[in-house]
């Protein structure tokens, strides 16, 4: 009787041929517990939090076998899914067949389907802490053209491929396969996961729901809300878990875990610092709790850096003289300056010039929303191969897995 639900679900699309062995029915036939952990998923608004753990769970544990087969398999690993998909079913399972009018039944799938996203979540970040290499990223929202998918891949692979043990949390609401192509999903594994971005539930979870929800009576709607919303969860989630924070304009040029660099931030100018890089060596981070619960105190709707830059800045001159913070040098990720962004893309380096760089820059914010300012659709930025950028994006240019940045 599940045959007819498995096929509904468009992550799951084997060989049709019914002579095949991979066929759904006899597949199902071969793997009963697979195709139960299937369907769980595939109905996650029914089942409890522990029972689609479980159901995962199962799937991992089978995903050694089936991933050479299935690249798309690498999706199923956490919430990567169709999420309307999963919220039409649910409506198809509780809609009055005498009601047309399926409104009310679309908003329950949908807010079920959160939930049961968000729960999971809570369980990711929880199962994390203590981790040593872990670093976070964060898309809120659509990126606005190619280049910036194609820089994204880049960071990743500087972050994973530097590093064996780093396990990198891409957390949006968006679906996996809007920011990443399946060979690059399946090279990674489970070391690339896609979280569910879900700051009100996490937030709640750990006692931070007031600033947040100050954050959002105030701002949702104005024109910085998203930049306040990943400002806000960077310094949450980097409390929960420990590890690095990194934007997804930012290119390392060496390994974080080696440089001892403690609890840090890092300064992009004499004033001001940035939160495109932050490090916690341990969850529970008393900076991070004053980033949070300080935000009601400062936070101005129209003020673009109020709840970042700001507040580390902020943040900087509290903890200045005690073991909680470390400052680091403005070369340390910050070498050319927004105001000056243009060098990083056009002014050329030699070769003895870039490797000198590297004994104190650990790596390089790219201003990517000043890079890519004006251009059309389709058109990427100019940057000359032998410029800093250039070299960067040409050490983490991996072209059987990715569409990188062209070069000039």
């Amino acid at each position: 009787g599940i045959h007819p639900l498995l096929i509904k679900a468009p992550l799951y699309k084997y060989n049709k041929d019914p002579t095949s062995a991979e066929h759904m029915s006899g597949y199902c036939t071969k793997h009963a517990m697979v195709c139960r952990s299937l369907l769980i998923f595939n109905n996650i608004c029914l089942y409890t939090s522990d029972e689609v753990l479980g159901a995962r769970a199962i799937l991992e544990s089978q995903s050694a076998e089936l991933l050479p087969k299935h690249p798309k398999w690498n999706r199923m690993r956490l919430l990567a899914f169709d999420g309307d998909g999963f919220a039409k079913l649910l409506v198809s399972l509780v809609e009055d067949p005498n009601n047309h009018n399926s409104s009310v039944a679309s908003y329950i799938a949908g807010e079920c389907h959160k939930k049961s996203r968000c729960d999971i979540a809570v369980q990711e970040l929880k199962a994390l802490v203590g981790h040593k290499h872990i670093v976070h990223s964060m898309v809120a929202k659509a990126p606005e053209s190619e280049s910036w998918l194609q820089l994204m891949a880049h960071m990743v692979v500087s972050v994973l491929a530097l590093n064996p043990k780093v396990v990198m949390l891409v957390h949006t609401n968006l679906d996996a396969h809007v920011l990443f192509d399946d060979n690059f999903m399946q090279h990674f594994g489970d070391r690339l996961r896609i979280v569910p971005m879900c700051i009100e539930e996490v937030a709640s979870e750990y006692g931070f729901l007031t600033p947040w929800q100050h954050i959002k009576a105030h701002g949702n709607g104005r024109p910085f809300y998203y930049v306040h919303c990943t400002d806000f969860y960077r310094y949450l989630v980097l409390y929960i878990t420990g590890g690095t924070y990194l934007d997804t304009d930012v290119i390392l040029r060496q390994d974080l875990s080696k440089l001892e660099l403690g609890n840090s931030i890092g300064r992009e100018s004499e004033h001001y610092v940035n939160g495109a890089y932050i490090h916690m060596v341990e969850p529970q981070s008393v900076v991070m709790k004053y980033c949070m619960e300080s935000q009601p105190l400062t936070y101005n709707v129209w003020e673009w850096g109020c709840a970042g830059p700001m507040k580390l800045t902020s943040a900087a001159r509290v903890f200045v003289n005690t073991t909680d913070l470390v400052v680091l040098d403005v070369n340390a990720f910050y070498s050319v300056h927004w105001s000056k962004h243009e060098q990083y893309v056009d002014q050329v380096v030699t070769d003895a010039e870039y490797e000198a760089f590297g004994q104190t820059q650990y790596g390089y914010h790219l201003w990517g929303k000043m890079m890519f300012a004006g251009l059309q659709h389709g058109q990427a930025p100019s940057i000359k191969r032998h410029s800093i950028a250039g070299r960067a994006l040409a050490a983490t240019c991996q072209p059987a897995i990715m569409h990188c940045l062209p070069l000039s």
